[in-house]
């Protein structure tokens, strides 16, 4: 089966963001709680990352790197706006950051994730296989 390996780097990039703005390592535990909650979502096992901090990664199966992509990604906007992720505009004197200007609408990635699981989650559905006799 295809696979589909996911790290700090794969979310930073999908939002737009440098690790001058959020660190791997603060992206890491996002990823992770993003792949709890799928497995149970899904009531499956699909693993953690493993190696060292700001360059773990796992490999998954690839019908499970969307949703877990977009749901790490949900995280780090509300990580990285302070939990408003509607962005983060700041002045500090005549210095102007527009953080999040980049990023996809929370929205956008929000309604993606409900979509996947609910297509995962009848595809992972046990079937009920019955053997019948005349």
């Amino acid at each position: 089966m295809a696979t589909e390996t996911i790290n700090a780097q794969v979310i930073l990039d999908r939002l737009n963001l440098t690790e001058s703005e959020i660190t791997k390592a603060k992206t890491e535990p996002l990823i992770d709680d993003a792949i709890t909650t799928v497995e149970n979502e899904l009531d499956v096992t699909i693993g953690e990352l493993s190696g060292e901090a700001g360059s773990k990664s796992i490999t998954v199966d690839k019908k499970y790197a969307p949703v877990i992509k977009d749901l790490s990604a949900i995280y780090l906007l509300c990580t990285v706006s302070g939990g408003s992720a509607t962005g983060l505009t700041f002045e500090v004197g005549e210095l102007k950051a527009d953080v999040l200007n980049r990023a996809p609408q929370l929205t956008i990635l929000e309604k993606r994730v409900e979509a996947a699981l609910e297509v995962l989650k009848v595809i992972d559905a046990d079937v009920d296989f019955r053997v019948l006799s005349d």
